[in-house]
């Protein structure tokens, strides 16, 4: 269902605790927005780039999060934990060493934020009060993806946007039960 930004702002401000979750094309703005509404209703950020498998563990390529997400330690250290209103303790993925370097916690009953590709994959709904999906103009999704990955851009172009749009597809995403948000310009 569509939604405005500060209706969801609106929203979330009124409840207690809430765990949502951001997933969308990318360049449309999942870690901007994530940044930003955890300002706003102060909840803790949790980025899924923290989960990354190093390179040398990837599974070959295909529509699982498993390409790049390490799904088991994503669900025990976050997904399990927040199920069961318990305190987090996860690693921070560091892709230049391409080793945890450090790791975060939360607080038990906090309000949570959890933004990135995949994460809408259906096994990890179960700990989610909300969902969100970003959607954007392709035309406006190559200026962003220049604009950020210079040279580097032609690998999402090639690669990781077919794989997103192959895991869209095959889980039918966004769903109606989804709040959708569209920029198609810069916000």
């Amino acid at each position: 269902m569509k939604i405005e930004l500060q209706t969801l702002i609106e929203k979330l401000k009124q409840e207690e605790r809430f765990v949502l979750a951001i997933d969308g094309r990318c360049g449309a703005g999942k870690s901007t927005l994530a940044k930003e509404l955890a300002k706003q209703t102060c909840a803790a950020l949790i980025c899924a780039d923290d989960f990354f498998i190093p390179i040398k563990e990837r599974s070959a390529p295909g529509f699982s999060p498993s390409i790049n997400l390490d799904e088991e330690r994503f669900a025990k250290e976050v997904l399990i934990p927040l199920s069961r209103a318990q305190d987090l303790c996860y690693g921070i993925f560091d892709c230049q060493t391409q080793t945890i370097r450090e790791y975060a916690s939360v607080p038990a009953g906090s309000s949570v934020i959890i933004e990135g590709s995949y994460t809408l994959y259906p096994p990890f709904r179960f700990a989610y009060t909300h969902t969100l999906f970003l959607e954007i103009s392709q035309k406006e999704q190559r200026r962003r993806l220049l604009l950020r990955e210079g040279a580097g851009a032609q690998a999402f172009f090639e690669r990781w946007i077919p794989l997103e749009e192959g895991y869209f597809m095959k889980y039918s995403l966004p769903r109606d039960e989804d709040f959708l948000l569209f920029f198609q310009n810069n916000p």
